[in-house]
């Protein structure tokens, strides 16, 4: 319900930038001065931005579809789409929206010239660009994987720190399908991977390192903070599940 709720706001600033209004809702334009706003085209900018936020609200009326179980294509798609769209508003917004016909500044010195506004320009765009691809990789790429040694579990989770478990440190081992992850207090939370402390009823403070659309969990309960753990499907959890328990009867 509630990403349905967000997707009918995103239609409706959609429908109101698409007019040629609502410049006051674009971060960066409605706090700069008038010397700043005056560089600018502010109905091409406000529609360029409408025309990327239509398109971010179709994404978003897709996944609030599919908002259960939504499809890894889907997802990886909308990754795309919305990193995509913001590039292209970026890059717009400071070329298409940008006018030509600058003013010269009030104190009576000439504006920059247009092989300096070029190159800042440039250098903007491209921040950006790379700003925006880590931000996505970050967000939709990762894996967790655990390694066995001979005296404990390494745990080891893409953009977040690892964690070791010591055989015996280990109390009882459970798998479970319904667990509530709870809350993150401090750690990654992605649509692909969760990591770090998280809190829940069921057992409080918590260690979560686990692929996001996998429903299917170990739990470590260890003398110290309960460890919970998963691969990317039910079966592999399954897998690594057996392979704990080996692990432990050897010990």
């Amino acid at each position: 319900m509630l990403l349905w709720i967000i997707t009918f706001l995103f239609l409706l600033l959609s429908v109101l930038l698409l007019s040629g209004r609502g410049g006051f809702l674009i971060a960066g334009y409605n706090t700069a001065d008038k010397k700043t706003k005056a560089q600018y085209d502010k109905k091409k900018l406000c529609r360029l931005t409408g025309a990327g936020f239509a398109v971010i609200t179709a994404m978003m009326s897709l996944l609030a579809v599919f908002q259960d179980d939504p499809p890894d294509i889907l997802i990886n798609a909308s990754a795309v789409v919305v990193a995509g769209t913001c590039l292209v508003l970026v890059i717009g917004g400071n070329t298409f929206c940008r006018r030509k016909d600058i003013p010269a500044s009030d104190d009576g010195r000439d504006a920059p010239s247009s092989g300096s506004q070029r190159t800042r320009r440039i250098l903007y765009c491209g921040f950006s660009a790379v700003l925006i691809v880590l931000v996505v990789v970050i967000l939709f790429t990762g894996s967790v994987t655990v390694q066995f040694n001979s005296s404990s579990m390494d745990i080891q989770i893409s953009y977040w720190k690892d964690h070791s478990v010591s055989y015996d440190e280990i109390t009882s081992v459970e798998l479970t399908d319904q667990m509530d992850v709870g809350r993150r207090t401090n750690g990654l939370g992605s649509p692909k991977l969760f990591g770090g402390n998280f809190r829940n009823e069921q057992f409080g403070d918590y260690l979560l390192y686990a692929y996001a659309k996998c429903h299917t969990y170990i739990a470590l309960h260890t003398d110290g903070k309960t460890v919970v753990i998963n691969d990317s499907t039910q079966e592999k959890t399954e897998e690594l599940y057996k392979q704990i328990l080996e692990k432990l009867d050897a010990q």
